[in-house]
């Protein structure tokens, strides 16, 4: 009977990449091709538990989240999730809840038991992720939503999204927009606040950073009292809970949205749509950052598989759209001659309608 060795020599391969050539039969690699068709002419049937054995590898991957109670981090692991199974892996995870040093934790007791870390909106600082890659050199690294100078990552070009928030809601004649910002340090907030100023100065408009807030509708709450204050008639928030949180808080003080005040969230969670009113935000492709991490990650750990040198890193970086929704509206301070007419509307010129 043959063995995964005996295809390994046949393929001219490692038995490792025999593992996961047949563990993702939909795989177009030459190579895959190669070890698939020498297990056919052996009549080799793979045992799963053999194959990681002999191959070094548990077929298992860590996937760390900042905070699984968050929708968007929920729908990015379920994207991983089956992405995984298709290429015959598993898939743990860990919240850090928010917490550098939960995070760090996490890195170190994972990174021995699992043959790959997809690290969602990481904090760590380059020195530890280095560290920790030269403690395990056969471990499969992937950000998401950050990226590191030699580093793999998928990220959403957010910096873009924002400038085109800043535009259309210049064009319903805001002048003065607040932003409430995510957790401090967040690389997706610095990109974020990159494109409000880019935009605001090319608009000649004001944008107030009302500082980092949580990322939860509790910290929109926080933000809404400072954007009473700031006397800001638009406000961009981090993400859709610090929207809705936004929201909910204004509406106490008897402020109407988006009659008084318009208000613009990030992400697209299911929520987002469904509220009253209905959310503008940025639509962000969260199961296609899932499904691309894990794809990453399996090329990373394909190369280790075959003894080849590690590719060069690739940057991966996705596109979001501005969905315009209910809670934008025109500027209360915008003069009546210069209110656009139905045919012309900002909303439906700079962004799609749901």
């Amino acid at each position: 009977m043959a063995t995964i060795k005996d295809v390994a020599r046949r393929a001219g391969v490692s038995p490792a990449t025999v593992s996961r050539a047949l563990a993702n039969p939909s795989s177009e690699s030459v190579t895959h091709h190669r070890v698939r068709r020498a297990a056919a002419d052996l009549g080799y049937r793979p045992n799963r538990a053999a194959q990681r054995l002999i191959g070094g590898r548990t077929g298992l991957v860590a996937v760390l989240v900042a905070d699984l109670a968050n929708p968007f981090f929920a729908e990015v692991v379920k994207a991983i999730q089956s992405q995984a199974r298709t290429l015959g892996n598993e898939v743990v995870v860990s919240d850090t809840d928010e917490q550098v040093g939960r995070e760090l934790e996490a890195l170190q007791s994972l990174a021995s038991q699992v043959d790959g870390l997809i690290l969602c909106a990481p904090r760590s600082e380059p020195a530890d992720l280095e560290a920790l890659q030269r403690a395990h050199p056969g471990l499969g690294i992937v950000l998401v939503n950050r990226e590191l100078e030699g580093w793999t990552s998928v990220s959403v070009d957010m910096a873009s999204a924002m400038e085109r928030v800043v535009t259309n809601l210049v064009a319903l004649g805001h002048r003065r927009i607040a932003y409430a910002d995510g957790p401090a340090g967040s690389w997706a907030g610095a990109r974020r606040r990159e494109g409000l100023e880019r935009a605001a100065a090319r608009e000649g408009v004001e944008v107030l950073c009302l500082g980092a807030m949580p990322p939860t509708h509790d910290g929109g709450r926080q933000a809404a009292d400072l954007v009473v204050a700031s006397g800001a008639t638009a406000v961009v928030a981090f993400d859709d809970l610090v929207g809705l949180g936004v929201v909910n808080r204004l509406r106490r003080h008897g402020i109407d949205v988006p009659g008084q005040v318009s208000v613009v969230g990030c992400d697209d969670i299911p929520l987002a749509s469904v509220v009253d009113p209905a959310l503008t935000t940025v639509a962000v492709p969260r199961a296609e950052l899932g499904r691309s991490a894990m794809e990453l990650l399996s090329g990373l750990l394909e190369r280790v598989d075959e003894d080849r040198p590690r590719p060069l890193p690739r940057q991966l970086r996705l596109s979001a759209d501005l969905v315009v929704r209910a809670s934008t509206g025109l500027s209360p301070h915008r003069p009546a001659s210069d209110h656009p007419s139905d045919t012309d509307s900002p909303a439906t010129a700079l962004g799609s309608i749901r």
